[in-house]
């Protein structure tokens, strides 16, 4: 799919006024992102989930996982916050070849979906990027001058397909859909991230998380061993006094008459095994950890910490820097580096965050609970 997506865009077309009218025409029918009917197969839908699980069961590790399924998990829906919030709440200017901020910036940098805030258009753009490996902006308006994109919505890609078709001149074209409606090629633009999409590769962490989280669910209703209800004499239960039964020992155990239950002669409660309590602190941190490395984030940012570390820092401003240098960059890199090509911006400048204010100097030192306090200076009063 990749390729094709790859193929189906230059990355640096001829950019001419034609056709930019039927361009937008064609929109018209285009809804807005998160809105449309749900496709069953689309890797964002909660409806995969059901979908894949009927076809080849439960118990298959290696069916597709899906978004639903990934924020579920604590550690991965706090990364995916810090780092979309984070860069969209980033001014994003355009520079010239000597570094200098042009003002008015483009409006396709500063609004660009007149739809919704710039904000929004950019969290969910990083949310493609972590999730999916990439995200889809369609071109909605150009420049009348030059016709670059003035106006571009992303648009979430479960609801987009590309075709390869055969034309008639006998080559092959690539046909972009949304929700079954043609664009025109030259109006998508293809924002690549640094990888191909946690929910590709990420599988396995994804889904052992989201089943650490289910075990703790189930620990947290049932804190006591698996129960066994005995017969010990041959009274013959029927499957309703069964039902019945096992409904009330059931109720009992998730607290309802203070976890009290009743046995009668006939009946004997027997205890099998306990919950290893140490999957559910040790083992929900180490898949914290495992998270935090799948998105690309410092494990403290999810608030987890590595066998045998400390999650202590000086301040603020390294703490950033850390967060900066080894996650956030590289997904803000992605987005500058495409919207810094000449089909979007003129040829001499390009797309910059605004990093700096994230990095300034902070007079507030953060001390976690338990941990020293800074050094006094040397020859101080204690």
């Amino acid at each position: 799919m990749l390729t094709r997506l790859l193929a189906a865009v230059n990355p640096t077309p001829a950019v001419t006024p034609a056709g930019v009218e039927a361009s937008l025409a064609g929109w018209a029918a285009v809804p807005t992102a998160q809105t449309g009917i749900a496709s069953p197969f689309a890797t964002s839908d909660h409806l995969s989930t059901i979908v894949w699980r009927d076809l080849l069961g439960g118990a298959v590790d290696d069916v597709p996982v899906t978004r639903a399924e990934a924020m579920s998990v604590p550690a991965i829906a706090r990364a995916r916050h810090v780092l979309t919030s984070t860069i969209a709440r980033t001014s994003l200017d355009a520079v010239d070849a000597a570094g200098t901020v042009l003002d008015p910036a483009p409006a396709i940098l500063a609004q660009p979906d007149p739809a919704v805030s710039r904000f929004v258009q950019l969290v969910w753009t990083v949310d493609d990027l972590i999730f999916h490996g990439r995200s889809l902006w369609f071109v909605l308006d150009r420049y009348a001058e030059d016709g670059r994109p003035r106006h571009a919505r992303r648009i979430d890609p479960g609801r987009v397909t590309v075709d390869e078709r055969r034309g008639p001149d006998g080559h092959l074209r690539y046909v972009w859909e949304v929700d079954g409606v043609e664009v025109p090629a030259r109006d998508v633009i293809v924002i690549d991230g640094p990888h191909e999409g946690i929910l590709s590769f990420g599988a396995r962490t994804v889904r052992l998380a989201a089943q650490l989280e289910r075990s703790a669910a189930r620990f947290a209703s049932n804190p006591t061993p698996n129960v066994e209800l005995h017969a010990t004499t041959d009274y013959p239960f029927t499957d309703a006094e069964v039902d019945v039964l096992l409904d009330r020992w059931a109720r009992a155990r998730r607290g309802d008459n203070g976890g009290v239950a009743f046995t009668s002669r006939d009946v004997e409660a027997r205890m099998h095994g306990a919950p290893a309590e140490h999957l559910l602190t040790a083992g929900r941190n180490a898949a914290a950890v495992d998270a935090a490395r799948l998105v690309s984030v410092p494990a403290d940012v999810v608030d987890a910490a590595p066998e045998r570390a400390s999650m202590t820092y000086a301040n603020v401003e390294s703490r950033n820097r850390t967060l900066i240098d080894y996650g956030l960059a590289a997904y803000a890199a992605a987005v500058e580096s495409r919207l810094s090509l000449d089909d979007v911006l003129p040829h001499g400048r390009r797309a910059r965050f605004d990093l700096a204010e994230l990095t300034r100097p902070s007079a507030v030192a953060e001390t976690p609970a338990g941990a020293p306090g800074p050094t006094p200076p040397e020859g101080a009063a204690p």
